[in-house]
């Protein structure tokens, strides 16, 4: 009969893809102490999007992931309508240089929040050392100390050089 199309009712649905999977943050460039990595959300469903809020995890107690814009994240409801996708900026601001290991959490309405696993590089590897040797002959052993700094960190490595008498 006409009119019946108006009983049918569809529900429109919200679809998350979240693209990468995941950010591996590189090293920073010389004299930068700070890495930026992207991700865009898409919805690819019917309905609107809803993004309840988007935090950070990390997984050691020195904090160096930041979201980038947080504040318009934190609060409120982000709407992402069908066919349309938001970016989100993860900034590494390098305080040691220990490999970071974290995740970007997204809590939204189409389902299991999204959890997209974030990860830098041990800087250890490409730190390039520059330093005078100082140190003491002694007897039988040398100890040469070098410090090496790493972004806002001093750190100091000892050498001990020893010969054992036959």
């Amino acid at each position: 009969a006409m009119g019946c199309e108006d009983d049918i009712r569809t529900t429109a649905t919200p679809e998350i893809v979240v693209e990468p999977t995941s950010l591996v943050f590189p090293g920073p460039e010389a004299g930068a102490t700070v890495r930026t990595r992207s991700l865009n959300i898409r919805n690819t469903g019917q309905g609107n999007l809803l993004i309840a809020s988007i935090r950070l995890t990390e997984d050691d107690p020195i904090t160096e992931f930041f979201l980038r814009d947080a504040d318009d994240w934190a609060g409120a409801v982000r709407t992402v309508p069908p066919e349309s996708e938001v970016m989100v900026s993860v900034d590494w601001r390098v305080q040691d240089a220990q490999p970071d290991t974290g995740s970007l959490v997204i809590q939204h309405n189409a389902g299991d929040d999204v959890v997209v696993p974030l990860s830098t590089l041990d800087l250890d590897a490409t730190m390039r050392v520059q330093t005078t040797p100082e140190g003491e002959a002694g007897e039988n052993e040398i100890t040469v100390t070098l410090a090496n700094a790493t972004p806002t960190v001093p750190q100091r490595s000892e050498i001990v050089i020893s010969s054992e008498s036959v």
